[in-house]
């Protein structure tokens, strides 16, 4: 088996008994090797808001060792150019440090915390690599798509979002909500405008904004030079939060997202899933409609492989809050819509959520009582062999590194 250690269960098996190693230990604990992943390891965050520590799950050896701790802010990271960046948002600046997980930080110190500066506290809900040593951040509190220095952390460019045109639903509260980057090469980097305003609220704007980069200078492109504003491709799904090729070399996007659960009445009037744009015709479609269900967004809607994405999801009880709280899997060819993970009943609370885009293998954070956490591993589908794993924190963002 690829997955050492670990008989192969049911998907409902798995579920209601989980298995694998645990260990109460705080800094070490020893899971279950994964000598069939293309990847060296997970790098994950652990959080209460006010501290975080940053992991690693070793797949050859099985153990999971702390590489960061004591960080303050709101953690994310990123593999880019070679390297993990590790985004450290506080109240009102944005840190950056870099290192490699793979090893440890007796043998490969992390570089030391510097500051965005300029960006601020920006919240960065995705970056993307430019080729030239500096990274593009979606930068989603503050609106902003900031260039940055990836070594010295320096702002170096911040997009002027004014020239945006956000289309006729847009009012006085409108605001720009870069969710989530998508480039196949620096002339065409795609970044999905959420639809949200000032107060959080979706407000139908949901957009697909063309850039280009080039001689360090970042530019939005504008795909009807007619009209007085920067125009861009208007999407169907709201609360959209992913973008990914529909398929090897095909340029068509699809676009996830699910009606958030604390978006109440909203969501009857908002579609839900995944559709796909053509960027050539500037035209999109549903392809995968799931707004007549009972299924909410409720964390992470993340691509899988081509065509395939997971989705942490909750029905909604009677007060707008989450009630019961799962994994979808969602197959866009087969029109497929499973439950891959349900969370138990006294569940703290649900975190985190990994997928592998090389093979079915996704990984899915939990939080447990006493500030404690798990993370299962699942690999195969449609049935999978699962291992659980506690921790010394809830897991909260996180990165495949490859080998």
């Amino acid at each position: 088996m690829m997955f050492q250690q670990v008989t192969r269960l049911s998907l409902a098996a798995a579920l209601l008994s989980g298995c694998g190693g645990s260990s109460t230990e705080d800094d070490h604990t020893v899971t279950s090797v994964d000598a069939g992943s293309v990847h060296a390891g997970l790098a994950f965050t652990v959080t209460d808001y006010t501290s975080s520590a940053l992991y690693y799950y070793d797949f050859a050896t099985g153990a999971v060792d702390a590489r960061l701790t004591g960080q303050s802010g709101d953690p994310w990271v990123k593999w880019l150019d070679g390297k993990l960046f590790f985004f450290n948002r506080k109240t009102d600046n944005l840190n950056v440090r870099t290192l490699d997980p793979r090893k440890t930080p007796e043998v490969a110190p992390p570089t030391a915390q510097v500051s965005t500066g300029g960006a601020g506290g920006g919240d960065p809900h995705d970056a993307q690599a430019l080729g030239d040593g500096k990274v593009l951040l979606a930068q989603y509190n503050v609106g902003a798509l900031v260039v940055i220095d990836g070594a010295s952390g320096v702002a170096t460019q911040t997009l002027d979002s004014t020239t945006l045109d956000f289309g006729e639903k847009a009012g006085a509260d409108t605001q720009f909500r870069p969710e989530s980057i998508l480039s196949g090469n620096p002339n065409e980097i795609w970044v999905l405008h959420q639809g949200r305003d000032k107060n959080f609220k979706a407000d139908g704007t949901q957009r697909l904004f063309k850039l280009a980069y080039a001689g360090g200078v970042l530019t939005a492109v504008d795909l009807d030079p007619a009209k007085e504003k920067v125009q861009g491709i208007p999407l169907l799904v709201g609360n959209a939060s992913t973008l990914a090729f529909a398929g090897e070399g095909d340029p068509k996007i699809n676009v996830g997202g699910l009606c958030s659960v604390y978006d109440g009445d909203a969501c009857a009037t908002t579609s839900s899933g995944v559709e796909q744009v053509d960027p050539t015709a500037k035209t999109s479609r549903m392809v995968l409609d799931l707004s007549k269900t009972a299924h909410r967004g409720n964390g992470p809607f993340v691509d899988a492989q081509f065509g395939v994405f997971l989705a942490m999801a909750a029905t909604s009880g009677a007060t707008g809050q989450p009630e019961k709280k799962y994994v979808l899997r969602l197959d866009v060819a087969t029109a497929a819509v499973e439950e891959a993970h349900v969370f138990p009943a006294d569940s703290a609370g649900c975190c985190a959520l990994f997928a592998d885009k090389n093979s079915p293998r996704f990984y899915v954070g939990d939080a447990a009582a006493g500030g404690r956490g798990k993370l299962t591993t699942y690999i195969g589908w449609p049935a999978p062999q699962a291992t659980t794993v506690d921790l010394a924190g809830a897991p909260y963002t996180g990165w495949l590194v490859p080998k």
